[in-house]
């Protein structure tokens, strides 16, 4: 019994650490440079990602913020460090504001606009694929509040 026990502790233990806790601040390290791409005979900005959010690429990590709808599935989300009024979109942040969500399956559901959760997945950086955002949340999970 004492075995279980210990075993069972070490496997919750082993659950809690399996996802890190990012912020907004992380995600703020990115610059963006202007490259002319010939596929699309335009120049785009292009993002460079710093040393915070590189040491979190591909890792399981959970951030916060306010959701934005941008399918009727459930499944792809925006996430934004700001409620819709002052986001990116509204020309009041930048790109680094916003996590692209794309959730599990099992996951999907709908949330309000501005709903406030926390988001678990597989983080990615996009510097190429111009028709999604800079990061992604991929595989991703909400945290029951």
């Amino acid at each position: 019994m004492k075995h279980t026990l210990i075993s069972l502790f070490l496997l919750l233990s082993l659950t809690s650490v399996a996802q890190t806790r990012i912020n907004w601040d992380i995600l703020a390290d990115v610059n963006f440079v202007v490259e002319y791409d010939e596929t699309l005979g335009m120049s785009q900005n292009v993002p460079r990602f710093g040393e915070d959010p590189q040491q979190y690429e591909g890792e399981q990590v959970s951030i916060s913020g306010y959701t934005i709808p941008i399918d009727g599935t459930g499944k792809y989300y925006v996430l934004s460090k700001f409620p819709y009024s002052n986001c990116y979109f509204c020309g009041n942040a930048g790109p680094e504001t916003i996590v692209e969500i794309s959730l599990k399956p099992k996951a999907q559901r709908r949330f309000k606009t501005d709903q406030r959760v926390t988001v678990v997945g597989k983080l990615q950086l996009n510097e190429r694929d111009l028709y999604s955002l800079p990061y992604k949340l991929v595989e991703a999970e909400v945290e029951e509040l």
